[in-house]
């Protein structure tokens, strides 16, 4: 495994505002977690609903 920051789902920037969110998803063949996709300007979901979240909108004031 490399650098501990290489798996971390949420990425912030040296005035910790937001830069990345990685989304994984479980591989139940091999219980383990793979990236899905990175989200860079907003989060976007599809389940359990489908949702755009821009990312400044993720932390408060």
């Amino acid at each position: 495994m490399g650098p501990a920051n290489t798996l971390s789902p949420v990425l912030l920037d040296e005035k910790y505002e937001i830069t990345e969110v990685r989304e994984f998803h479980l591989d139940a063949v091999v219980s383990e977690y793979r990236l899905h996709r990175v989200h860079r300007d907003r989060l976007e979901l599809e389940l359990p609903i489908l949702v755009a979240v821009p990312l400044a909108d993720l932390v408060a004031p």
